[in-house]
């Protein structure tokens, strides 16, 4: 019984890595090619893989990961961000004197991953509510202003330009006249917590289909030299993932 069961669990394993290797949606057919395993077998195990959540299935009846899966992918990749990013935003910190954070925008969804608070900056809470705020952020618009054009607005049909202070933008026209203006630099000024003001700089990374964001909080986010070290991380950033993901 117990040998049964881990051949049951290593051809499951087959499975779902040669959905994992595919660059799109697969059939069961193409699967039972791939793994060299009985269709019958294939069957069986894609039920079971449905049923868990491992795999899901379009209307075209091809299968992908499922949303077990997804979230444990995206979870070890929002860790291993941010081992990579916490020594850059921590040389940040100390050379701006500014609070300073990361974000990453993947599968339509804005998260903070990273941050260094600075003990003279402000405090500002971004963990909760960054998602839904993303118009009233540095990151958030920085990242949107990175987007291709369906992204942008896939996620704006989905998130409402809801008023957080009096200096938040709410009215969609003037926020994408705003947005034309953060290519470089966005700001903050105010919009998201009265008093606060934050400057970010966003980086969309084709081949992985993703936006990070880089931003920094405190009484020095405006200077022009804390924005030449904004721009310096980003790029520091950027080289250590692209060369990370070429070794």
């Amino acid at each position: 019984m117990t040998q049964t069961l881990i051949q049951s669990v290593q051809r499951a394993m087959r499975v779902v890595e040669c959905v994992a290797a595919q660059n799109q949606p697969i059939s069961a057919k193409q699967i039972a090619r791939l793994t060299k395993l009985e269709i019958s077998t294939v069957y069986h195990l894609l039920r079971t893989l449905l049923h868990d959540g491992y795999l899901a299935k379009n209307n075209a009846g091809d299968y992908y990961l499922g949303p077990r899966l997804t979230a444990v992918t995206s979870s070890k990749h929002q860790s291993s961000l941010a081992v990579t990013a916490h020594p850059i935003l921590d040389s940040l910190s100390v050379h701006t004197g500014c609070s300073t954070f990361l974000s990453l925008y993947k599968d339509g969804q804005l998260n903070l991953v990273e941050m260094v608070e600075h003990p003279t900056a402000q405090k500002v809470d971004l963990w909760v509510q960054l998602e839904d705020a993303a118009h009233a952020t540095a990151l958030g618009k920085a990242t949107l202003a990175t987007l291709p054009k369906d992204e942008y607005s896939d996620y704006l049909s989905a998130h409402k330009l809801q008023a957080l202070t009096e200096n938040t933008i709410v009215n969609l026209g003037e926020f994408e006249q705003a947005l034309k203006t953060c290519h470089e630099f966005a700001l903050d000024l105010g919009e998201y917590s009265k008093g606060v003001q934050c400057v970010a700089r966003a980086e969309y990374l084709p081949l992985s289909a993703e936006s990070i964001s880089i931003g920094i909080s405190g009484e020095n986010a405006m200077n022009d030299s804390s924005k030449r070290a904004l721009k310096l991380a980003m790029d520091h950033l950027v080289r250590t993932l692209e060369f990370s993901s070429v070794g």
